[in-house]
């Protein structure tokens, strides 16, 4: 038996196609004039929203350099209609984790019903204007504390 796997377009532009899988997470193709550094910039800025535990930004999945395609969790549905301050409220509040989008819009915005929550999406030319406090850079230094204090430790049990 063979079984026909559906997965809807939701996007198809010159810049990406978006589509929706059966597992409903979201593939994005890159495609188009600097692909690859879109790609890269998206996965960049996807891994450092995550390790900033933003909730409100999909997180990623899987990467394919080969097809300069992502998967990444499903955000919710479109939104049509948004008042000025709310959609300057959810980029503001991505500021405060260290990323602007560059392109705050609406069509960059999605709404998770199941929280009720505003999802910021298409993050191929944000920036990541904040990396000094990246929890990254704090677990390196935590490690190397901790290292210091087994060596330490270490070197007093021989004495």
């Amino acid at each position: 038996m063979h079984w026909l796997v559906f997965m809807p377009v939701i996007n198809d532009r010159p810049r990406a196609k978006v589509r929706l899988r059966s597992d409903w997470s979201v593939s994005k193709q890159f495609r188009g004039a600097n692909a690859q550094e879109r790609f890269e910039n998206e996965i960049r800025v996807l891994r450092f929203l995550e390790s900033k535990l933003c909730h409100f930004a999909p997180r990623l999945i899987h990467t394919d350099p080969k097809l300069l395609e992502i998967s990444i969790t499903h955000c919710g549905a479109e939104i049509e209609h948004l008042s000025p301050r709310k959609l300057e409220e959810i980029f503001t509040s991505l500021e405060s984790y260290g990323v602007r989008h560059e392109e705050p819009a609406i069509q960059n915005l999605t709404y998770r019903a199941s929280d009720g929550c505003f999802c910021v999406i298409d993050f191929e030319h944000a920036s990541i204007i904040d990396e000094s406090n990246a929890p990254a850079q704090l677990f390196r230094r935590i490690d190397k504390q901790f290292d210091d204090i087994d060596n330490s430790m270490n070197t007093d049990e021989l004495v």
